[in-house]
């Protein structure tokens, strides 16, 4: 059931099209900062804080199932 999870996540990310994702099986970003984040369950794609403990975390809450991370993008300009 998670692999199956896991593979709906890898499926989503392909239909929308998107790119530069790295899968947490595969590292973990090297220094700690904001991060746009995939998990397999709602909601599906989100921005959070990765920290000094290795965590995904929005606030106080650590998020769990993360399967994929990726660079926040950079703003547009005005």
């Amino acid at each position: 059931n998670e692999h199956k999870q896991e593979l709906i996540a890898e499926e989503l990310l392909v239909l929308c099209g998107v790119s530069n994702w790295v899968a947490v099986k595969d590292a973990m970003p090297l220094v700690t900062g904001f991060y746009t984040v995939a998990k397999p369950t709602k909601p599906y794609v989100l921005g959070l804080y990765f920290d000094s403990e290795q965590q995904f975390r929005y606030d106080k809450q650590v998020h769990k199932n993360i399967t994929h991370w990726q660079k926040l993008p950079k703003p547009p300009c005005y």
